[in-house]
C-alpha cells in the first residue's frame, strides 16, 4: 500500500530493482507478475473500481482505483495506524481488567489486547460524542459510567466484561478533531474527490463538473475496507454513516449513495 501513491515513485523503483537484481535469479525466474495489494482486495469483492480502506500496523491508506488503475495521486495515507489503537486499547485494558492481563502468562498485553480488539471490540452506528453527551475520550468520565451495553470476552485467560472501553480504539478512526488528515471518512472522501480531478484533468465546463460527480460517486459505490483492525463489527456500517452525513452537508452531495463492503484481511492483520 504504501508505494503506489505517486509521492513514492522513486521508492517503488527501487523496490523493483531489487526485486529484479537480488530476488528473481535466485528463485530462477525470468519474469514475475506483480498486482498491487489494493486491486487484490478490490477483485476479492467482484470489483475492479473502488476505493480501499487499508488500516495497516503503522498507517492508514485510502487507494483509489479505477478499472485497475491505482491513481496515484489521490492516495490518502494517515499515521497512527492499528498498533497505536493496539496499544491504546492495552493502556484501557490495564485500567479496566488488569487482573485479566496479570494472569495472563502466555502472550505479551499487546498480543492480548489486539487479539480483544479485533474479536470482540465494536463499533457504535453513530457519533459516540452523540450518545455520551461528553468526549468519549475523557478517559475516566467513560470509564465511569455505569450504562454501558456491556459484552463478555476473553482477555488472555480469563471471561471478564468489557463496557464502553470496547468502543473506543474505533471511534479513534473517526475522530477528525485530533488529527490533522481528518478520521477515515474525510480520507475516503478526499482520495474519491481528488481521484474524479485527476481521471477529469484538463476538462472544462458543465459536462466535466457532472462527470466529475459521477466519477465521485462511482468510487464511492465501492468502498472495501481491508486490515485486521477493520474486522471490528460494525466498521463498514459506521463509514457508511458518517460518508452519508458529511455528504448531505456538501453541494450536490444529498443524493450520493454509498456502499461499504466488510473487511478484506490482508496479512492476517498486524503481524
Amino acid at each position: 500500500f504504501r508505494l503506489v501513491a505517486a509521492s513514492a515513485a522513486a521508492a517503488r523503483e527501487e523496490w523493483y530493482s531489487h526485486l529484479e537484481l537480488n530476488v528473481l535469479p535466485g528463485l530462477e525466474l525470468k519474469k514475475i507478475c506483480l498486482t498491487d495489494s489494493a486491486n487484490l482486495c478490490l477483485l476479492a469483492n467482484g470489483l475492479t473500481s473502488g476505493v480501499v480502506v487499508h488500516i495497516g500496523l503503522d498507517a492508514i491508506f485510502v487507494v483509489p482505483v479505477r478499472g485497475g488503475t491505482v491513481v496515484g495521486r489521490a492516495v490518502q495515507e494517515s499515521s497512527p495506524g492499528g498498533h497505536a489503537l493496539t496499544t491504546y486499547f492495552a493502556d484501557l485494558l490495564q485500567q479496566t481488567a488488569p487482573h485479566a492481563l496479570v494472569t495472563t502468562s502466555r502472550w505479551p498485553r499487546e498480543v492480548v489486547a489486539r487479539k480483544v480488539k479485533e474479536h470482540d471490540c465494536e463499533v457504535w452506528p453513530t457519533r459516540l460524542s452523540e450518545r455520551l453527551g461528553h468526549n468519549p475520550f475523557d478517559r475516566d468520565r467513560t470509564l465511569a459510567r455505569t450504562d454501558a451495553p456491556t459484552a463478555r470476552a476473553m482477555v488472555g485467560d480469563t471471561y471478564t466484561a468489557l463496557g464502553w472501553e470496547r468502543f473506543l480504539p474505533a471511534e479513534a478512526l473517526f475522530d477528525n478533531r485530533s488529527n490533522d488528515d481528518g478520521g477515515l471518512q474525510d480520507m475516503v472522501l478526499r482520495a474519491a474527490e481528488q481521484a474524479a480531478d485527476e481521471i477529469e484533468r484538463g476538462a472544462r465546463g458543465v459536462d466535466a463538473d457532472r462527470r466529475r460527480r459521477e466519477l465521485r460517486e462511482a468510487l464511492l459505490t465501492r468502498v472495501v475496507l481491508s486490515g485486521g483492525t477493520a474486522a471490528m463489527s460494525g466498521l463498514g456500517a459506521r463509514l457508511k454513516h458518517e460518508l452519508e452525513r458529511a455528504l448531505a452537508q456538501t453541494p450536490n452531495g444529498t443524493n450520493t449513495p454509498v456502499v461499504v463492503r466488510e473487511p478484506v484481511v490482508v496479512a492476517g492483520g498486524e503481524q
